[in-house]
């Protein structure tokens, strides 16, 4: 098929006035309850090679994530699941800690926002802190770290006091690191 063939059968779609009556609009006091769930809940992909058994993971997350209240669990897609947490402490805690793993295959969380298919959600970075050794004293401030930092992925946070310095033995920069992309 020709791509002026294909044209014109795209631009001859149209949808039925049976269809479109079959088209559904929430109501704000449902939008705005669909809403506020979804502001505990938070994605979840293993990064597994095999299939991760759903019982599997509905035991041992809780127990890994060490949570202090319930969680529900659903599985979504292959690999990927979608958690209500009862608590935002605990939601807030999985997103700014890690990195976390099941058995050695990484966990990568994502937040899920109003109107996201579960084809949309982005698990393509996983955050992370990582330590900066052997430098020079002169480099314990928040603008070397973020230089240093920047070469292993984007910067999310810096350890440092209130001045802007970084002392100890080594830089601590939170990054989150592209999983599709090697690293430096």
């Amino acid at each position: 098929m020709d791509p002026e063939d294909i044209s014109s059968l795209i631009n001859s779609l149209k949808i039925s006035n049976e269809e479109s009556s079959q088209v559904v609009v929430l109501g704000d006091d449902l939008r705005e309850r669909s809403e506020a769930n979804l502001r505990f809940c938070l994605g979840c992909k293993v990064i597994a090679s095999k299939a991760i058994n759903r019982e599997l993971f509905r035991v041992q997350i809780p127990k890994i994530l060490q949570l202090k209240n319930k969680v529900e669990i659903e599985l979504i897609g292959p690999n990927i699941f979608v958690l209500e947490f009862k608590s935002m402490v605990d939601r807030r805690r999985i997103l700014t800690g890690g990195p976390w793993d099941l058995f050695k295959n990484p966990l990568v969380f994502t937040k899920i926002e109003e109107g996201t298919n579960v084809v949309d959600l982005k698990f393509d970075s996983i955050p992370m802190w990582i330590q900066i050794h052997n430098v020079p004293l002169a480099c314990f401030n928040k603008g070397c770290a973020e230089l240093f930092g920047k070469q292993v992925g984007s910067i999310l946070e810096v350890d440092e006091n209130a001045d802007g310095c970084c002392w100890g033995r080594y830089l601590r920069v939170r990054v989150s690191v592209r999983l599709d992309k090697p690293l430096k």
